[in-house]
């Protein structure tokens, strides 16, 4: 009996409403994201800062013109993962999302990306005129709590 695992036959009652606001309180706690792309069945990463927009239920990166714009112009579909902080083992994972250009005005946009991250971005740069901000979307949501478990739980949002 020691070494058997008894499973409970009956199926956890999912809180819906717990584990939505738990996932949007770490996508508005966090501050990285790794964000997946792949073209030609190239699959790249890279760690972005982001927003959180959670009445529109999906996140804003910026960027400039570069090789994943190039990416993201030849497949929309992406996946992303937040990215744990020091001694922390809890993360989002979105598998189904999929990115466009944002028609948001670069100039608020910005604001918002220098109000959580006052030490990466300069008020008045480049970027705040020039970036280009792209929206990912998605309707699934993983919650992980243990890098090494799984991620058990999925909602809809």
């Amino acid at each position: 009996m020691k070494n058997q695992i008894i499973k409970d036959p009956s199926p956890p009652v999912l809180d819906y409403e717990f584990y939505k606001e738990w996932f949007e309180e770490i996508l508005e706690e966090k501050s990285l994201i790794s964000l997946a792309s792949s073209v030609d069945n190239i699959p790249n990463n890279r760690i972005l800062s982001y927003i959180y927009l959670k009445n529109e239920n999906l996140i804003l990166i910026q960027t400039d013109d570069s090789l994943k714009v190039k990416e993201f112009n030849k497949n929309k579909n992406v996946s992303f993962v937040t990215i744990p902080e020091k001694n922390e083992t809890t993360y989002v994972r979105i598998c189904n999302g999929y990115i466009k250009k944002s028609e948001k005005d670069i100039t608020e946009v910005y604001k918002l990306f220098y109000k959580k991250y006052p030490e990466w971005y300069v008020e008045d740069s480049y970027y705040s005129r020039y970036g280009i901000i792209y929206e990912v979307h998605f309707s699934k949501v993983n919650i992980c709590y243990a890098p090494f478990a799984g991620c058990e739980e999925i909602i809809e949002v």
